[in-house]
């Protein structure tokens, strides 16, 4: 699975650094093309969707697979995915490239950077955050498989300032 999602990764990167070289645009669609069948394949991934940019233009745009298992109904390019953990590895990269240019120190409290925390709050470390050992409740609410996410990170803090850590 690593192995495929690196060879994915590369694809793609492949993909912005040729945008000038001799390789065809078609060649380089039915690759990514090609990749992301296998990986549908190989994985069992119901829904892909890709596109890449370089300097505001659209270089490759596609998508592959079915928006719902139960109607089959095809994904179409103005389908939303739920990001869900991935943004653990944005955050997590912003953190560390704020921390490598001097902006951020991992040992620094929280409260630092962001005010109007609740009391019980004040003494969480950034990196308490980054390896998930914060003790902060959940956010979100998962009853019979639908989960209610708050509206704003306000909205959050609000509903959490009071339960126990």
């Amino acid at each position: 699975m690593q192995s495929t999602r690196a060879r994915t990764v590369v694809i793609i990167l492949i993909s912005i650094f040729v945008a000038g070289c001799s390789t065809s645009t078609t060649e380089l669609s039915e690759i990514i093309n090609k990749q992301l069948k296998e990986n549908s394949k190989e994985h069992g991934i119901p829904a892909q969707a890709l596109m890449i940019m370089h300097n505001q233009t659209v270089m490759f745009r596609n998508n592959l697979g079915i928006s719902d298992v139960n109607s089959a109904k095809p994904i179409s390019n103005e389908a939303v995915f739920p990001i869900y953990s991935i943004t653990k590895l944005f955050a997590s990269t912003i953190v560390m490239q704020l921390h490598e240019d001097g902006k951020l120190e991992l040992s620094d409290y929280v409260s630092r950077y962001v005010t109007d925390l609740p009391v019980n709050w004040q003494k969480i470390r950034v990196q308490q955050l980054l390896n998930h050992t914060s003790g902060l409740p959940e956010y979100y609410n998962c009853k019979k498989k639908e989960c209610k996410f708050p509206v704003s990170f306000e909205t959050a803090i609000s509903r959490l300032k009071d339960a126990p850590m």
